[in-house]
């Protein structure tokens, strides 16, 4: 009974699947620093598209904190996601040209300082909430690029540390402005057009 419940959700899922459009894009910038974003858009009609951008971060970077004073190293894990609501003014060939919609973006961040003050743990947590607006061109080929822009509030914005102890930086000042980015390259699978 089990199996066969199972095997009709799978049907009906390949069926969905192979009738969606979806585009998968990566973001070439945040390569340079050791992070991974790809982005997986689903085009929900014509003039709809809901973008998911889980983000990996690997990074490690000097700092030094005096002039002739040792260094210190930072090394950096994160993750987080991007998800954005799109919706597409005038399309030619569905979910392409002029874009605005919401985003949501969570990120979380660790960084572990290595050097004069070795051992020192950073935990950053970021919740935030904005408008996106954007530009996206789709060959004829089905090779995507997209270029936008968003602002928003970031409702929370911490930092806790073994030395500081937590810290909410929404209470200092304007620090709660969040803004996001997108210039990406990909590819259109599927079969509408």
């Amino acid at each position: 009974m089990k199996s066969k419940k199972c095997l009709t959700l799978i049907i009906v899922l390949k069926s969905l699947i192979g009738f969606a459009q979806f585009d998968v894009s990566i973001h070439p910038l945040p390569l340079i620093r050791s992070d991974i974003n790809i982005s997986l858009e689903y085009r929900a009609s014509d003039e709809i598209g809901i973008e998911l951008t889980p983000q990996l971060e690997f990074d490690g970077y000097n700092r030094y904190s005096a002039p002739g004073s040792n260094r210190i190293r930072f090394n950096s894990v994160g993750f987080g996601a991007r998800l954005i609501g799109k919706y597409y003014l005038m399309p030619a060939k569905g979910c392409n040209k002029w874009i605005i919609g919401p985003y949501l973006k969570f990120r979380q961040t660790t960084e572990k300082q290595e050097g004069i003050a070795s051992g020192t743990n950073f935990t950053g947590t970021r919740y935030a909430v904005g408008f996106y607006s954007g530009y996206k061109f789709v060959s004829r080929r089905k090779i995507i690029m997209e270029i936008g822009m968003g602002l928003g509030r970031a409702f929370i914005s911490e930092e806790d540390s073994i030395n500081y102890g937590a810290q909410n930086f929404i209470d200092i000042g304007n620090v709660n402005i969040d803004a996001t980015a997108n210039l990406t390259v990909g590819y259109r699978f599927g079969v509408k057009e």
